[in-house]
């Protein structure tokens, strides 16, 4: 786990804020930096596939601060607030996405600053997060859910669907416990997000990061921390900070 940075160090603590500072103040006129600033998120259903992604960024010499994400689906609403305004129903969408998660996995995450000197790190942080959702996107795992069970006015203006399983021959067959009728939709593995590498939606979701209290000190990840969570595949040790 040599990727790792870790906080706990008062000395580096400083460096690593007095750095976000520095950003923040520099807000439109970036090419007075002499370093770049990124992050991915590991969404909830990520916490399996983390030892991979640290695998990876060893592979591409890649450093990362990591901080708890508590609370995934408010940070994400947030994050994703320009999909809500322009996409119909992608609040909606998103609402049932976050169920699917929280009843599966939980509603917790982990976020990962990056601060490099190098001017292709927005490109490598990219590329990792297309690597990891194609390398499990395979078709051999998906969830199914119905907005019926949300009810009332969260519904009545979505398109309704008929989700039906038949077989070559042409026999419907039936599912237990699945409305064949209803609102459906579909999520695949997800697993981590991070900004198209445009530098203006990076400010702006790093932005969000700090001002949703993502960055605090008391979220800092230690090693230890780190490691509990690769080895139980979970991300409830959140819990205990």
């Amino acid at each position: 786990m040599s990727g790792i940075i870790n906080l706990e160090s008062e000395r580096v603590q400083r460096e690593f804020y007095r750095l976000i500072e520095k950003f923040f103040r520099q807000t439109g006129n970036l090419e007075n930096i002499k370093y770049f600033l990124n992050y991915f998120m590991i969404k909830p259903d990520g916490a399996k596939y983390l030892n991979e992604v640290m695998e990876m960024l060893e592979t591409e010499n890649i450093k990362v601060f990591f901080f708890a994400l508590r609370d995934w689906e408010r940070v994400a609403s947030i994050l994703y607030d320009a999909h809500m305004e322009w996409t119909p129903n992608f609040s909606k969408i998103f609402k049932a996405y976050a169920n699917v998660l929280r009843e599966l996995y939980t509603n917790m995450g982990i976020v990962g600053v990056v601060i490099d000197t190098d001017p292709e790190i927005n490109n490598k942080l990219f590329n990792l997060k297309c690597k990891v959702r194609a390398n499990h996107r395979n078709g051999q795992f998906i969830v199914l859910s119905d907005f019926c069970k949300m009810g009332g006015r969260e519904i009545e203006d979505l398109p309704k669907t008929t989700f039906e399983v038949i077989t070559e021959s042409g026999k419907k067959v039936k599912i237990k416990g699945i409305n064949t009728k209803g609102f459906h939709s579909v999520h695949d593995l997800n697993i981590l997000h991070c900004p198209d590498p445009v530098d203006k939606k990076i400010e702006r979701e790093l932005k969000v990061l700090s001002s949703s209290g993502v960055l605090d000190k008391g979220n800092i990840l230690t090693p230890k921390i780190l490691k509990e969570i690769i080895h139980y595949e979970t991300f409830n040790f959140i819990k205990d900070l």
